[in-house]
């Protein structure tokens, strides 16, 4: 898989949130508000293998977010230059997009990297996962 193809990658999760019809009208996860204690219970009785999955499935999920942004509003402002009723020159629409596309592609390598690591199984994610978030951080000194 290509670093580009976030979305195709899915694990399965052993728990699935409720979904609830949001204000716009869209059905979207419902969101629980938990106590710190509550969060740090919910942390220790999270198989490995949960983890690792909810990881994953966040970093795909942002990554494709991101790409579905990129795509969607830049393939419309580049329309309207098409169809000579420029909303922004091309000029203004790499810079404003350009560091959206550079966050997607850091990820998008990054979430490949997590997915190789993932394949050789849950657990090899989890042993590797802070010296490969290392190599994508930037070191200070």
């Amino acid at each position: 898989m290509s670093p580009g193809e976030a979305g195709a990658r899915r694990v399965s999760m052993t728990h699935r949130p409720s979904l609830s019809m949001g204000s716009n009208g869209v059905m979207m996860p419902s969101k629980k508000v938990a106590s710190t204690s509550e969060m740090a219970s919910a942390i220790k009785t999270q198989t490995p293998e949960a983890v690792a999955e909810a990881l994953l499935n966040s970093e795909g999920d942002y990554v494709e977010g991101l790409k579905d942004a990129l795509d969607q509003f830049c393939l419309r402002l580049r329309n309207h230059i098409v169809l000579k009723r420029e909303l922004l020159s091309e000029l203004e629409i790499v810079k404003l997009f350009n560091h959206i596309a550079s966050i997607k592609n850091f990820n998008s390598i990054l979430y490949h990297d997590l997915v190789a690591l993932y394949d050789q199984g849950p657990e090899i994610l989890l042993q590797n996962l802070g010296s490969t978030m290392g190599k994508f951080t930037p070191v200070r000194t």
